[in-house]
Formats: C-alpha cells, structure tokens, sequence
C-alpha cells in the first residue's frame, strides 16, 4: 500500500530534474501521474516530447501508471488543457504540484525586459494557468487536494560559492506563496475553508541536502 494510492497528480516541468523525482516518487506511492514537461532547453527555447515520454515509459516500466502531456502551461489555454489531460486519463485531479521554470542567467542590470517577461510567464503566471483549471475542478468536487507551488532552491549549493542572480529566482518565487495562500481560501465552497487542502510553499534547501549527495 502505497502512501498515495487512488490519487491523481499532476507535475509540471517533470521531464527533468527535481519535477522527475517528485512524480516519479509519487508514481512509486502508487499515485496515477500526469508527466508534463514542453521539452524545452533550459533558457525556454524549442519544444521536445522526448522528455515527458521517457519519464513515462520508465514510471510504467516500474508498474507504474502515467501520461505525458507537452503543453506550455504559460498559457491559459496549455493550462487547461493539461488538467483536462489528468482528467480524460484518470477521472479526476487530486494534487497539482508546479515545478516547470526555465532559466535567463543575468542579473538585474544585464536582462531585457523580454528575458525578464519570459521568466515571469512560467514562473508566476504558468502557477495561475494550472491553478486556476485545477480549483475550478476541486470546487466540483472532482478532487482534493493541489499541492505545493515552485520547486527551485532558495539558495545555491554551497560549494558554487552563490551567485547575485539568484536573487531574481526569490524574487519572482514570492508570488508564487501568495497564489497559493489565495487558492487555499477559496479553492472550495465557504463552508469548507476552514480546512483547506493547500499547500504553498517555496523550499528552501539545506547545507547538508548538497553535501552529502555526489
């Protein structure tokens, strides 16, 4: 038994990286997973199916039961169409947990305003395209639960020594909470806010989560 059996979840940006470990770890606690990820380079740029299908094929390889969807969630439209996914696959939505985010290695001093547009499209408003569909779901009842918002660090690893621009990546990050915290409170009728199921948060990342692993 499975700490997530009869769930369906939803990754965004799980192709690679920490979004691949979370639905992957999700897949193992027997939660029916929704794979998204455009496939793009880490600056945004292209769009490959590759990456979302191969996380797929090794969760079903592993017994596991999951879906790839490539649509850019910076749109309303590639938004809605992901949580439809989990829906037409797996009957329902139970956690969404955003993890897509691309990356411009500049400082504040050095970005155009087209570069900083590009970050804030996935990092803040790619959170509304799928929270949005995703609450409106919930509110029918067809869920329970959306999950945590934003899966980058909030610090660098120790061993780079940091860097400036990592400060656009908080930045950013904290309209992230707040639309959670929004979604929390009326993500399902008023009689239900008391306890509601969302999680907001923007996680920070220990000295030792580095140091210990290769």
């Amino acid at each position: 038994m499975g700490k997530l059996d009869g769930k369906v979840a939803v990754v965004t940006g799980s192709g690679r990286g920490i979004g691949r470990g979370i639905v992957q770890l999700m897949a193992r606690e027997g939660a029916q997973v929704v794979v998204n990820d455009l496939g793009s380079s880490i600056d945004g740029e292209g769009k490959d199916k590759t990456p979302a299908q191969q996380v797929v094929e090794a969760i079903q390889a592993a017994g596991g039961e999951a879906v790839a969807n490539t649509d850019n969630i910076a749109t309303v439209q590639g938004g809605e169409n992901l949580i439809q996914t989990a829906v037409d696959a797996f009957g329902r939505l139970d956690i969404l947990v955003n993890c897509a985010g691309i990356l411009r290695d500049r400082m504040i001093f050095n970005m155009t305003e087209e570069e900083w547009d590009a970050v804030v499209a996935v990092h803040l408003k790619g959170h509304y395209c799928t929270i949005r569909p995703a609450s409106a779901l919930m509110r029918r009842g067809h869920g329970s639960r959306t999950g945590k918002t934003g899966c980058a660090p909030r610090r660098a690893p120790p061993r780079t020594g940091g860097s400036p621009n990592r400060q656009r990546a908080r930045e950013r990050g904290g309209g992230n909470p707040a639309a959670g915290r929004d979604s929390a409170r009326y993500r399902e009728p008023t009689s239900a806010r008391r306890n509601p199921c969302f999680r907001a948060r923007r996680p920070g990342t220990r000295q030792r989560d580095f140091a210990s692993e290769p």
